[in-house]
């Protein structure tokens, strides 16, 4: 008797798949290697594992992060924060009602609190440039945090979780009609208010490395990130994180 396809599925680490939550449009896991094509030990493509096919490229040699480095055992990219960055085939216009955001990284240990401000790990801009979506840090005061942007919102947002250098870190964050959360290992700032309507129809794509538009060039390693086009609820958000933080030895905040 043939076996059922629903058997024979693969299933992620831990028996938990990113697609078993609806609103995956963008996967992108470096630790697999049969998703990279590296040239000259630097990453040229990096495959979408969402199955939409968003695959995440770079055309220029000297623009593409090293396959190098782990985080827990697992394979990372490195970015140099010169020039290095991949462009998904994600396009923030694709994001038409909301998201959420996963993402892990490590911010390199060298960088001061002025280096480190508004370094993006994923990010986009539709045409009109003040419409910009993704992930970046953000200086508080004398402490670095998480801050996210929404349609141009919250660019300088005080009060997100604190953001460590020269560990590997999981970043979140989630945007929707009444409030939007930053979580860093799921420790949580969530601000209420109303939030932006839809992004214009042409979209620029999201960059993983990169503010594509001021050149903000994040230093440090990227491993998986992960985008949904909607808001996700605390016990989805939580299962992402439970994953991410197994997968990659991270304690998170439960």
């Amino acid at each position: 008797m043939p076996m059922s396809p629903r058997l024979l599925r693969p299933r992620a680490a831990g028996g938990f798949n990113p697609k078993s939550i609806s609103g995956l449009v963008g996967w992108w896991d470096p630790s697999d290697a049969a998703t990279v094509t590296t040239v000259s030990g630097a990453v040229s493509q990096l495959n979408d594992k969402s199955g939409l096919g968003r695959n995440a490229t770079q055309g220029t040699a000297n623009n593409r992060p090293s396959y190098s480095g782990t985080i827990n055992g697992k394979n990372v990219m490195t970015f140099d924060g010169t020039n290095d960055y991949l462009i998904t085939g994600l396009g923030s216009s694709t994001l038409s009602g909301f998201a959420t955001f996963f993402c892990v990284c490590e911010v390199d240990a060298s960088l001061t609190d002025a280096q480190s401000a508004n370094k993006a790990p994923i990010f986009g801009r539709d045409i009109d440039t003040s419409n910009a979506i993704g992930l970046l840090l953000y200086v508080d005061g004398a402490t670095l945090t998480l801050n996210r942007m929404w349609r141009g919102q919250g660019y300088n947002f005080s009060g997100g979780p604190a953001v460590a250098r020269g560990v590997p870190q999981l970043f979140a964050a989630t945007v929707g009609s009444a409030s939007s959360d930053r979580r860093v290992n799921g420790n949580s700032s969530t601000t209420t208010g109303a939030t932006p309507g839809s992004n214009a129809a042409a979209g620029r794509f999201l960059h993983i490395g990169e503010d594509p538009t001021q050149l903000r060039y994040w230093k440090g390693a990227i491993a998986e990130v992960l985008v949904y086009d909607r808001t996700l609820t605390t016990d989805e958000i939580k299962k992402v994180e439970a994953y991410l933080g197994k997968r990659y030895g991270i304690t998170v905040a439960t």
